[in-house]
């Protein structure tokens, strides 16, 4: 079980890359009215035939892991991911990082950008 204090950090997340750093998704079902738990689904703007992903607290930690793992590679480097992820500081995320962890959500790497 997560602590409110770390599904508030992947809501903050969530939000971040909803409100100001997803230029390539399309979103519907935005749901921040509980900030543990923030969802939203997001595909392709341009391939209205990919399949919804749902993005919540699951699918955001599940794509910093693989970022802090340096599964994922970024211009931002594992040792950035693994510093967010252990101290938790959302303010540390912008949202273009933002962006980069719903990428990794929705598709296991970065696609776009």
């Amino acid at each position: 079980m997560r602590s409110n204090q770390r599904n508030q950090f992947y809501s903050g997340i969530t939000i971040t890359a909803i409100e100001g750093g997803t230029p390539w998704a399309s979103v519907r079902n935005y749901n921040h009215a509980d900030e543990n738990n923030v969802t939203a689904m997001v595909r392709d703007c341009e391939d209205p035939e990919e399949p919804w992903t749902l993005i919540d607290n699951d699918a955001i930690a599940s794509a910093l892991c693989k970022l802090k793992e340096g599964k994922v590679q970024t211009s931002r480097g594992q040792k950035f991911w693994a510093e967010v992820y252990r101290t938790m500081e959302g303010a540390d995320i912008d949202a273009e990082d933002a962006d980069v962890i719903v990428q990794v959500a929705c598709y296991g790497k970065i696609v776009f950008g």
